[in-house]
């Protein structure tokens, strides 16, 4: 699957395969788990983690829903000519704005980063947050811009075709693929999941359940974010 990042603390979520035994029964669960909180301890991320079934499956039934148009053709290749024909539509301003923005996006990130080791515990959740938030601003018009450069003497029609061609050939696919194969499909498309994670404390422990994420398309898939809530 693609990339998934915890929001507490920036760590990448890694995939594993947990194993609990309960009245001579063996019972197995597939989560991701946070890798900051098992190489680096509770200090620095709490045991975030979100189980692979209902994430994969909302992850699919967004891209879809939200991206594949519902399987409605027509409707998917409006939504395509729509975003090819505003992005030639960027004047030359606009673009060296983006260009700027994007610069003081990368500079923001990496004073970022080097803060976020010296924050006190009660408030990294919260630098955190925000970092990821300026990451997936710097990732966006890094799209817009790659999309802008390649748009001298873009044939439209052509455009659209070819990108219709490709996604609606995945819409097949995704009702019909195999579990490894639809996790493929998904890296594919996708390209950063940042999962989002509440603090409960429950005595001398603190839960944190999984509450909502945000995924991030590959350009070539109309890219841009999607803001995702579990059961929405």
């Amino acid at each position: 699957m693609a990339a998934a990042f915890c929001d507490r603390c920036g760590g990448k979520m890694y995939g594993a395969r947990i194993t609990r035994k309960k009245r001579a029964k063996t019972y197995i669960y597939y989560k991701y788990i946070c890798s900051n909180n098992r190489t680096r301890g509770d200090r620095h991320c709490g045991y975030c983690n979100v189980h692979q079934k209902p994430l994969v499956e909302f992850l699919l039934f967004k891209l879809r829903n939200d991206i594949l148009a519902g399987g409605n053709r027509d409707e998917l290749e409006r939504r395509i000519r729509r975003r090819i024909e505003n992005r030639n539509n960027l004047d030359p301003d606009a673009i060296d704005h983006l260009r700027k923005k994007l610069r003081e996006l990368d500079a923001d990130i990496v004073q970022g980063a080097k803060r976020i080791i010296l924050v006190p515990d009660d408030i990294i959740g919260d630098v955190s947050a925000e970092l990821s938030r300026l990451r997936r601003e710097r990732d966006r018009l890094a799209v817009q811009i790659k999309a802008v450069d390649r748009t001298e003497s873009v044939d439209i029609e052509a455009d659209v075709k070819a990108a219709l061609d490709k996604m609606w050939t995945l819409a097949d696919e995704i009702d019909t693929a195999e579990p490894a194969r639809l996790r493929e499909l998904i890296r594919r498309m996708v390209s950063r999941i940042e999962l989002y994670f509440d603090t409960n404390p429950k005595g001398n422990r603190v839960e944190r359940p999984f509450s909502k994420g945000f995924f991030t398309l590959r350009e070539e898939y109309l890219s841009g974010h999607v803001w995702s809530k579990p059961g929405t």
